[in-house]
């Protein structure tokens, strides 16, 4: 079994426990104007756990040489404009406004099709990333002005963090969930999709140890 196929049942329960938020929003009378081919929200702060990096390892590794260096690329991109407006790429949050105004496009980003090449196994942050009664508009202009009215999913994000770090029970302590904003985290993890002997579990552990001895 691979270890991706731990998670893809908690994903598919949070799925579906967004679909029946977005339904009642809808039913409340609310506008929700999400739809295929708009990538604004491409360019929001995706923050993910050391868990959700998972099935994203395993696919990637099935990448051709090619395919993994064009996402190394678009990777490093996305470090450089955020250092380039004076942020940290591993925390950036310190000034929302600036970090849009840096314009950093996910590393997943299909900008052609406009489309997220993961979509199947595409973190919470971008599953329950939902925009209420807005135009679509203020999504690329939070630079300007970042805040946008989103579904309220916090708290089923939490529980849904939760039995992602529980599902891995076999590594020990992995109860400290660990946080960064998705390419900072697969930089992290870019030892695995170069050596894909090294196993996830082992890398996990080695977060966890780390943790605890810091």
């Amino acid at each position: 079994m691979t270890e991706s196929k731990r998670l893809l049942p908690i994903y598919r329960e949070f799925d579906s426990s967004i679909s029946a938020l977005v339904t009642k929003a809808k039913l409340t009378g609310y506008r929700i104007p999400c739809k295929r081919g708009c990538d604004a929200c491409c360019y929001d702060l995706a923050n993910v756990t050391q868990f959700e990096i998972v099935p994203i390892i395993e696919h990637v590794r099935t990448w051709s040489h090619d395919e993994r260096e064009g996402l190394k690329e678009r990777m490093l991109e996305w470090i450089r404009r955020i250092k380039g407006v004076g942020l940290n790429p591993a925390n950036p949050e310190s000034s929302i406004k600036t970090f849009y105004s840096a314009k950093a496009a996910c590393p997943f980003l299909d900008r052609n099709k406009r489309v997220c090449t993961i979509y199947d196994i595409r973190p919470l942050s971008c599953r329950g990333h939902y925009l209420i009664d807005q135009d679509p508009k203020v999504c690329s202009n939070r630079d300007k002005k970042p805040t946008i009215q989103n579904l309220v999913v916090d708290d089923l994000v939490v529980s849904t963090c939760v039995k992602l770090a529980r599902s891995f029970e076999d590594v020990k302590g992995t109860v400290a969930v660990g946080i960064a904003p998705l390419p900072a985290m697969l930089l992290k993890a870019w030892v695995l999709i170069k050596n894909p002997k090294k196993s996830v579990g082992s890398w996990l552990q080695e977060i966890v140890e780390n943790a605890q001895n810091a």
